[in-house]
């Protein structure tokens, strides 16, 4: 097995069910992993530093202390559990490396407490201000939202490679770029990313704000959430979200109507070539090379600035187009048939992620029987059959999956009931014995 491919299998566990830490584990990283609550002071310490990735609520925090380093990011709750779904099924399905997350919901005391000291932290309140972080961290921070913790992973993101921002020079990060485009690991990663972000409707990824009523992707991919590991040769998934999922009464429009369509354009035969066009566009478009306006175009062809060059001179967009196809192709079964026998396992894990951000009705925000039937369109697809036929397979699929569920409802309830009935007289007769013996 190849290095890539060892390293982007090995997904990890969530936090709570870590030990201590890569390193032994710091204060910050010990207490988090051993599932204790944070203590109020959590990001307090004047030997702890934190800072901002990105803008807005888009961006995550790093809270870093003694070497070690954490995630840290306020979502409202139910993207919180959307992303924990996507992790699992990341994991689950595509044997890609993801970080491991802790949920605390709004109201809980852990949610309370890391929010406060966000808040107050010394780089956000005087007398020593962080501009930025002040700026945002209320907003972000604000009541109602869910506090994520994730496992911190070494990684790079194309869009820091193209632009040079690794601590490398920007010669050494395009010639890594380079290396990493080419790497037929590191396209087997990528292809297992791009299914379940298919069949989860993640479109801020490979195939981002790419548009239902089109099968060609025209738009910037997001580089900034393409990872690949130090080594350059393999894939690994953060940033993962499910995307418009949430139930729809009749089951034919939620196959029509959500974010079905990602699964229409995997399934075309030509989608590799057209990842591999989007990706060197994309990086070209991030290390300033290519005008944005030039983008749909096939401009980037006669570009003579470094980048453009290098990825001629060493034919990158059709060594990436031929691996990513032939992943694609190796790959799409394998992730469906892993899960289908782990269903069980991401049915838990979809119930378990709902509970720990305080999503009451998990299925509203994220259907599990129609993120399945969403697998179910892709091989009848793959299969040959017309997007209005897969998509009356998949409608049928759902419906079957809800009422086998309800119908496992109703025998729980009877069961519980009965198990009650009988319960109760026990309990009635165990109270009269003790009374006889005092």
């Amino acid at each position: 097995m190849a290095e890539g491919i060892q390293e982007s299998a090995r997904a990890t566990a969530p936090l709570r069910h870590h030990g201590a830490g890569s390193r032994g584990g710091s204060g910050v990283l010990q207490r988090l992993a051993l599932g204790d609550q944070p203590f109020p002071n959590l990001l307090s310490r004047p030997t702890l530093s934190i800072r901002k990735s990105g803008a807005g609520a888009t961006g995550v925090y790093f809270a870093t202390e003694g070497g070690d380093r954490l995630v840290l990011k306020f979502l409202p709750p139910a993207e919180a559990f959307g992303a924990r779904v996507a992790d699992e099924m990341m994991a689950l399905g595509g044997e890609v490396r993801v970080a491991g997350s802790r949920i605390f919901a709004p109201g809980t005391p852990g949610n309370v407490s890391v929010r406060a000291a966000v808040r107050g932290h010394r780089q956000v309140a005087p007398p020593r201000v962080n501009a930025r972080l002040q700026a945002d961290v209320q907003a972000d921070a604000a009541d109602g939202q869910a506090v994520v913790f994730m496992e911190h992973l070494d990684q790079f993101s194309l869009s820091e490679l193209a632009q040079g921002r690794t601590p490398a020079s920007k010669d050494d990060d395009q010639g890594r770029l380079l290396q990493a485009l080419r790497s037929p690991a590191a396209a087997r990663g990528f292809a297992r990313i791009l299914v379940v972000d298919s069949l989860a409707g993640n479109s801020d990824r490979f195939m981002k704000d790419a548009a239902p009523g089109e099968r060609e992707l025209d738009r910037p991919a997001n580089l900034s959430n393409i990872f690949v590991s130090p080594s350059l040769n393999g894939a690994v998934a953060l940033d993962n979200a499910v995307e418009r999922a949430g139930r729809m009464p009749d089951p034919g429009a939620a196959m029509a109507q959500m974010k079905t369509y990602l699964v229409r354009y995997l399934a075309q035969g030509n989608i590799g070539v057209q990842v591999a066009r989007t990706l060197v566009k994309s990086c070209l478009l991030d290390a300033g090379e290519l005008p944005p306006a030039q983008f749909p175009t096939d401009a980037y062809r006669d570009l003579n600035t470094p980048l453009a060059i290098l990825f001629r001179i060493q034919n990158t967009e059709q060594v990436l187009a031929q691996n990513i196809t032939q992943a694609l192709n190796e790959e799409i079964q394998p992730v469906l048939e892993r899960l289908k026998a782990g269903r069980k396992a991401l049915r838990r894990a979809h119930r378990a992620a709902a509970a720990e951000a305080g999503v009451a009705d998990p299925n509203a925000e994220a259907d599990y029987d129609a993120l399945r039937a969403r697998a179910k369109m892709l091989k009848e697809l793959r299969s040959g059959k017309s997007e209005e036929e897969a998509t009356r397979i998949a409608a049928e699929h759902v419906a079957h999956k809800r009422g086998k569920t309800a119908r496992q409802e109703r025998t729980a309830a009877v069961r519980a009931a009965a198990a009650a009935a009988v319960s109760a007289p026990l309990r009635r007769l165990g109270g009269l014995l003790r009374r006889d013996d005092e």
